[in-house]
């Protein structure tokens, strides 16, 4: 069945703002609350196995850094894996990130040297950014293989893994929990209910937590208290939702303040559209997608309509250009919008690790 657009027009033009929910319409139903009970001890039994060590994790000739998420994605995790990539180069490091590749369809691990040409429909859409982002990255649904390959053909000396929080295969020296500010915990629930994929129990298992998007956060003083329940003796590391750029492909850009045409296919797609507004556009028509969305042909060139309609200009994520054809928004003109995550004490960040990882 094919996706529809998450997106509605106003009249005058403006989108509906998109809010941030689980990928299925399950979250008011009936069903939810017992699915979500029945998917929590689930989980609770997988995680008994490893701290019993009834299953066994497997350990690596150099240290693993994890950066994983408690919610489904959308939490502002990849941009700090980048940046933690390049803090430890800074230092003399040779990091390399392992990931699963969501939405890829490699079976056997691969490993992407920055200036090797790989499809997203491969290798995932995260790896390939992160390579186009000058970074080597292993990508493999066993990610035990994929890191023993990454050590194998990049010769690093810290494996960074993507999304590794759930993943506890594999014995890491660093775990760190993403957490979104901009959410408000008190109306998270376990998945299916909501998007929470292990109970704020979990919390305990983390060395220290990055909180994003502390500069929007909904209720600062209610993550304070969770965390100070939940996680009392991690440190906590907070950063800044920011946009670094708005990069043209083919040159030129919009008269400021026109409405323009987004494409997206992400987590946050609510505020992928604030950052526009923030940068001094505004939105005419946000064709909006699921979550890794595999656009087609149809869909490309129904947003390349909209806008060549318009200015003739149109915008996308660094993400969603990966899965996107150059030649499949012909006519118009492609802007990319660049978010980082700013740490507010880099370098309190980097001496943790380096305490946990060596120097």
């Amino acid at each position: 069945m094919r996706a529809r657009p998450r997106s509605g027009l106003k009249a005058g033009g403006s989108s509906e703002p998109l809010a941030h929910r689980p990928p299925w319409p399950l979250g008011g139903s009936r069903l939810a609350a017992p699915l979500a009970w029945l998917y929590g001890g689930g989980v609770a039994l997988r995680n008994l196995a490893y701290d019993r060590g009834w299953a066994r994790c497997v350990a690596l000739p150099i240290p693993v850094l994890s950066i994983g998420n408690l919610t489904l994605g959308g939490s502002g995790k990849t941009p700090l894996v980048l940046e933690t990539v390049e803090l430890l180069r800074k230092i003399g490091r040779r990091p390399a990130v392992v990931s699963r590749g969501y939405g890829g369809r490699a079976r056997e691990p691969l490993a992407i040297a920055p200036a090797a040409p790989v499809a997203a429909r491969l290798a995932g859409d995260e790896p390939v950014m992160m390579q186009r982002r000058g970074v080597p990255v292993a990508v493999g649904r066993d990610r035990v293989a994929a890191a023993r390959l990454a050590i194998e053909r990049f010769h690093c000396d810290v494996l960074v893994l993507d999304d590794g929080f759930q993943h506890r295969r594999l014995e890491r020296q660093v775990n760190l929990v993403v957490l979104d500010a901009s959410l408000d915990p008190d109306r998270l629930h376990l998945l299916p209910r909501g998007l929470l994929r292990e109970r704020w129990t979990a919390l305990a298992r983390a060395d220290g937590v990055l909180l994003t998007r502390t500069d929007i956060a909904s209720d600062p003083g209610s993550w304070e208290r969770l965390l100070e329940r939940y996680a009392p003796r991690a440190p906590r590391f907070r950063a800044q939702h920011r946009v670094a750029g708005l990069r043209s492909l083919q040159g030129g850009t919009p008269p400021p303040g026109s409405d323009l045409v987004l494409l997206s296919a992400i987590a946050r797609p609510d505020l992928f559209e604030a950052d526009v507004r923030r940068v001094g556009f505004g939105v005419d028509r946000h064709f909006a997608y699921r979550d890794h969305h595999a656009f087609s042909a149809a869909e490309l060139e129904q947003a390349a309509q909209r806008a060549r309609g318009g200015h003739g200009f149109l915008i996308t994520t660094e993400k969603d250009w990966t899965r996107i054809p150059e030649s499949a928004l012909g006519g118009c003109r492609v802007l990319l919008l660049e978010i980082r995550e700013l740490l507010n004490q880099p370098r309190l960040y980097l001496e943790f690790l380096r305490a946990r990882i060596g120097s």
